[in-house]
């Protein structure tokens, strides 16, 4: 009998083996219990295969600050190895970041870690539960004891079941996920974001755009594209272009052209003095290329071809969101879904109900199509918000006019976006907009009927402009009835914020940029003034001596939907850190965030006002707390943080040299990107994240050989130059707090 035992114990333990050798199996040596739980998932994260065994089981695992970080994590596809406890006989080969993470929420609410033999795979509705236990329990929550085992019987640390109670009517706090843009999902007009093999499923789709100069297919579309209210004082390129056009009619007849073809037809065509037209291929006089990118997009716009079935119904862009190269943008709009959800009552599995809205496109109609579908496979109830800067116009009136009426909508567009053939390219989006228009309480209380608004990239200039009264004087920072809402939904805690690239800049409650380069931001300094038009240069347009690449910001803000920080995007891969570092010490703000693309930062508030800030996605982006003016003796110095996921790093930032690079001073002269740009040099994409990494790597590795520490990494930009210094790596999300800057009164 007890050769057989023995026999079978051997067996067990050799198929245990045997596994775990395929599976890459690691035996954790270390201290595994006074590791904190971010530095273990990251420890998973980076070789994402195989098993990972910690050496005993931790008691009393886990501390509640840890979990907000913990808690964002949830739902993350990040491959990552699994954890195994070191008397189990099954093992896993693989993980995930968002299965690890749940793991260890179980294991804080059972006092142990690991809770269970193996790591296990969580479903929608557990990482929903953990969701709805922490908006319950955590210390954000209004009203409720400070000591965590007080607030609920299921809050406490060793609570009896894994699964929390459905939550009753709950508080919540304000709340923001903003993406850095380049989402990267699969879609019938984004097949290159598709993984191979995967593509949006379903009826015939929408294609990209064709185009005719046919009378008989385009209808009223030359009379569109010429209307006067798109060329006000602009007479003379609107009759070359009408020249260009009849001879372009004659060429093509009733052929449909692709945008490219189109393109390279117009800017080959230029008209003399007498109004004949004539073949003028690489040269810059053609009246094509004399135009700024909005009067571009008008022509395009009004000789587009709807695409109908012949049915009579539209196609639509096609989403597939778990078809994608990678699972990132997918991940964050599944986090938006989950913080809206938590929101939306204690029904199990009821869809929360979030709000979409496209004003920031320079075509307000061409992104509802996406989201719509994109939201909805994400677990949401999705209802386009069709506000834009025309619509308003309507409702409201614009810079001191009393509101048009919605009649007038289709000359409020070309008006206004100058966005002309709406209603012949998406018929239902234009009546639908026309129905929401004549029903002005119900656009208006919107955000009362939802549990989340989702803002679309684009243009946060044009998206700002359909919620404040008008474009001139004063008008520009009178929020209108939608804004106000809007901002009172946000404020209780009852929406939370969602936005992608210009949807999460115009959030800015601080200043808000609105265009510019890195390097006209430090040649130049901010600018207090609306944007230039795209392609002004070009056109020989722009107001206000300023080029369409100046560095701009509005002091009024954006939305204001995230209090007296700055939100800049598409930030580590544009080069962008320089660029709102000098608009933060130009302007005397505080705060500012970077958010990478592919990610987002998680902001949420705390019942002290204070701000915690967490990372979703490919990687995160950056947390810059600036000295304050008053305080500053040179340098401008700046405590920073970069988040990647559950990491966060620490440094300390001085930019010296700001003060000397002011408007017409030749600093940095001859540094354009692009050009002369090597290691070390601070206008290279990427370049403050890699030497931050490159810090810590050299930071430890000079504690391993037990060398010299790295004082500091110097990056340049003309007599501009940026320090890093370590700085102390905090042990969770980093925090911004209204307290006095160190040293500084």
């Amino acid at each position: 009998m007890r050769a057989a035992l023995v026999f079978v114990l051997w067996a067990m333990l050799a198929n245990a083996a045997a596994s775990a050798a395929d599976s890459d199996m690691d035996v954790d040596g270390g201290d595994v219990c006074a590791m904190r739980p971010a530095a273990v998932l990251a420890l998973l994260a980076e070789r994402p295969s195989g098993m990972w065994i910690p050496d005993r089981v931790c008691e009393r695992r886990g501390r509640e600050e840890d979990l907000d970080a913990l808690v964002a994590a949830l739902g993350s596809e990040r491959p990552s190895r699994a954890a195994v406890s070191l008397y189990s006989s099954t093992v896993r080969n693989g993980s995930t970041v968002g299965d690890e993470a749940a793991h260890m929420i179980e294991a804080y609410r059972r006092g142990r870690y690991p809770p269970a033999m193996p790591s296990r795979r969580y479903s929608t509705q557990d990482t929903m539960q953990m969701r709805q236990w922490w908006a319950r329990c955590s210390p954000a929550a209004p009203s409720v004891p400070q000591r965590l085992a007080d607030r609920h019987a299921d809050c406490a640390t060793a609570a009896a079941s894994t699964t929390p109670a459905q939550p009753g009517p709950a508080s919540h706090p304000r709340e923001l996920i903003l993406a850095g843009g380049s989402l990267g999902i699969c879609s019938s007009l984004s097949p290159r974001s598709c993984a191979p093999g995967g593509k949006a499923q379903g009826p015939p789709s929408r294609e990209a755009p064709r185009y005719s100069l046919a009378t008989a297919m385009v209808g009223a579309g030359f009379e569109v594209a010429l209307d006067p209210l798109l060329w006000a004082g602009r007479e003379a390129q609107r009759d070359a272009l009408a020249a260009v056009f009849d001879d372009l009619r004659g060429i093509y007849g009733r052929q449909t052209l692709g945008e490219d073809t189109l393109r390279r037809a117009l800017e080959a065509r230029c008209t003399n003095a007498r109004g004949q037209v004539r073949s003028c291929r690489g040269t810059a006089r053609a009246p094509w290329l004399r135009l700024d990118d909005a009067h571009r997009a008008a022509l395009l716009a009004a000789l587009e071809l709807p695409q109908i079935d012949e049915d009579g119904t539209r196609r639509r862009e096609r989403v597939a969101l778990d078809r994608g190269r990678t699972p990132h943008g997918a991940a964050i709009l599944r986090a938006f879904v989950a913080a809206a959800r938590l929101r939306a009552g204690d029904a199990p599995g009821e869809r929360p109900r979030v709000a979409l809205v496209t004003a920031s496109a320079f075509d307000p109609f061409d992104p509802v199509d996406f989201y719509r579908d994109a939201l909805t496979q994400a677990g949401a109830e999705v209802e386009w918000w069709p506000v834009d800067a025309a619509l308003a116009a309507a409702v409201f009136g614009r810079d001191g006019t009393t509101a048009q009426g919605c009649a007038a909508l289709d000359a409020l567009r070309r008006q206004h976006l100058r966005l002309p053939a709406r209603g012949r390219v998406y018929p239902d989006l234009a009546d639908e907009q026309q129905r929401a228009c004549t029903d002005p309480e119900r656009l208006r209380t919107l955000p009362e009927r939802v549990q989340g608004v989702f803002f679309a990239g684009g243009d946060q200039w044009q998206l700002r402009r359909a919620f404040v009264m008008g474009d001139a004087g004063d008008a520009r920072d009178t929020p209108n009835p939608w804004l106000h809402a809007l901002r009172a939904a946000v404020a209780d805690g009852r929406v939370v914020i969602g936005g992608t690239s210009a949807g999460s800049a115009v959030q800015s409650g601080g200043p808000m940029l609105s265009n510019g380069t890195p390097r006209d931001a430090l040649r130049h300094g901010a600018i207090a003034s609306p944007p230039p038009v795209p392609g002004c240069t070009r056109s020989g347009d722009c107001v206000g001596g300023l080029d369409e690449d100046a560095f701009t910001y509005w002091p009024g803000g954006g939305l204001g939907l995230a209090p007296g920080i700055v939100v800049d995007t598409h930030f580590s891969e544009r080069a962008r850190e320089l660029r709102l570092l000098r608009l933060l010490a130009d302007t005397g703000t505080r705060w500012g965030i970077g958010v990478d693309e592919a990610s987002a930062l998680h902001l949420r508030w705390q019942a002290d006002g204070s701000v915690r800030v967490g990372a979703l996605g490919a990687g995160g982006g950056w947390v810059f707390d600036a000295e304050p003016p008053g305080c500053m003796d040179g340098a401008l110095q700046v405590r920073a943080w970069q988040v990647d996921g559950l990491t966060v790093r620490g440094v300390r930032l001085g930019v010296d040299g700001l003060q000397d690079a002011t408007r017409g001073d030749a600093a940095i002269d001859g540094l354009e990107r692009g050009q002369g740009i090597g290691r070390g040099d601070a206008l290279e994409d990427d370049a403050l994240r890699a030497a931050m990494r490159r810090l810590q790597a050299e930071s430890a590795q000079a504690a391993d050989t037990r060398s010299a520490p790295v004082d500091a990494i110097d990056l340049q930009a003309g007599k501009i130059t940026v320090t890093l210094t370590p700085g102390a790596t905090p042990d969770a999300a980093p925090t911004l707090r209204a307290t006095p800057w160190p040293g500084c009164r």
